[in-house]
């Protein structure tokens, strides 16, 4: 296998962007909540399986496309909890695919709280088609650029906590801690690293009327040398079949002068286990005139109806 200098270049452009473009941006992240944190493995006290595909910036070439899948579980006894995440993300040449592996434990429990403690270990594979490079003359003409589709494995770990109180949650994590170094020949001066990406979420939901619950989500993301970006959507629930909500994306400057998007969720409960959502982001952004929005549909499979699903904040979403 032989990785080369254009790699990092490849990867250092969109590292500038910040979690956006390195980690999966899911405008769903509340019914995901497993792929961005470790610790939320087993809180729901249930098994359940979540799912998303999104297409970012419909019509441009290129543009970032992300798929998760994530499975968790009680493991054993109560207080601990087991999940496994798979995540396939493609953007122009390059691809990334990552198994992680979660384990939680309760460090307090009761009826109306609890603190859960998380650790993930994970390998990616991280893939440069070169193949689908457009240049001037043939690639073998130019000597830091490869002739195919080459690889790297990386191996990883992370950690989180999360917590509920009666109607609310909130949660950190860093599920990438080791900064792992990418696409490096020995000779070369450019240097490309994962860098490590705070999550932090939170949330709660509130009974308005005997069939109506307002419930409101927040995810700040922040990676050390680039701008935290935040999302935050507001959700109301129907007769707990039919969800539907507006979401605010900050851009990279400021979140007042540089919104990234405005986002439309409708999400369904078909029945007592299965439900499925698709939102669609309105991009405000300088991308606005070079693209037509972009696209998620998210899917969650409960294996048994939560008690108390609406006031329950480990099994609300």
């Amino acid at each position: 296998m032989r990785l080369h200098s254009i790699i990092s270049l490849f990867i250092g452009l969109f590292c500038a962007q910040g979690l956006a473009q390195q980690e999966a941006q899911l405008t769903q992240f509340m019914y995901h909540r497993l792929v961005y944190n470790p610790a939320y493995a087993g809180a729901s006290d249930m098994p359940q399986l979540s799912a998303a595909t999104r297409q970012q910036w419909i019509g441009f070439q290129g543009a970032p496309s992300t798929q998760a899948l994530s499975f968790d579980m009680p493991f054993l006894s109560k207080r601990l909890g087991l999940g496994l995440n798979l995540t396939n993300q493609v953007k122009g040449l390059e691809s990334k695919q990552t198994v992680g592996l979660a384990l939680s434990y309760a460090v307090a429990k009761t009826n109306d709280w609890s603190i859960r403690g998380g650790l993930q270990m994970s390998m990616r594979r991280y893939g440069m088609d070169f193949t689908k490079a457009v240049t001037n003359g043939p690639l073998s003409e130019d000597g830091s650029l490869g002739q195919h589709f080459e690889t790297q494995w990386v191996g990883n770990f992370g950690v989180g906590l999360y917590a509920t109180w009666r109607d609310w949650y909130l949660g950190a994590a860093v599920p990438f801690l080791y900064r792992n170094t990418l696409g490096i020949t020995p000779n070369s001066p450019i240097i490309a690293q994962e860098s490590p990406h705070l999550f932090a979420i939170g949330g709660f939901a509130l009974p308005y009327t005997d069939k109506l619950v307002v419930k409101g989500n927040g995810f700040l993301k922040y990676t050390p040398n680039a701008t935290w970006t935040m999302d935050g959507n507001l959700n109301f629930v129907y007769d707990d079949q039919l969800t539907v909500g507006l979401s605010y994306r900050t851009g990279q400057k400021t979140w007042m002068r540089f919104p990234e998007s405005i986002d439309i969720l409708v999400f369904m409960n078909l029945n007592k286990h299965l439900g499925l959502g698709i939102s669609y982001d309105v991009v405000l952004s300088s991308m606005a005139a070079q693209q037509k929005g972009s696209l998620e549909i998210a899917m969650q499979y409960h294996w048994r109806k939560p008690i108390l699903q609406l006031s329950n904040p480990r099994g609300f979403f």
